[in-house]
């Protein structure tokens, strides 16, 4: 039986950012796409005393003064939402924007 692959960092520091983009505002498929962009952030520690980074629950002292927290991206994706019920062809909004999303 294979060893499973260890993941490399803990999971639990892993956040989602979600956010709506509204740079499709001033084209003709405006109202039948919407834009929203999803970031991936690694939040975890960094000493200022020269130790370098540690997991967010791996904190040397209890409410250590020279700790700070930061969240680093390591991932993004985006994704539309297509509204089919709108006056303009869904089909062809997508494929103006991108020949990815059709």
């Amino acid at each position: 039986m294979s060893k499973r692959p260890q993941l490399p960092g803990d999971p639990s520091d892993l956040y989602l950012r979600i956010s709506y983009d509204d740079e499709l505002w001033d084209t003709p498929q405006a109202d039948t796409l919407e834009r929203w962009s999803v970031s991936v952030l690694h939040r975890r520690r960094m000493h200022d005393g020269g130790q370098g980074p540690a997991a967010t629950g791996n904190c040397v002292t209890v409410g250590c003064p020279a700790c700070t927290v930061e969240d680093a991206t390591v991932g993004s994706m985006t994704f539309y939402r297509v509204h089919l019920d709108r006056g303009r062809n869904a089909f062809r909004a997508m494929e103006q924007e991108s020949e990815e999303l059709y």
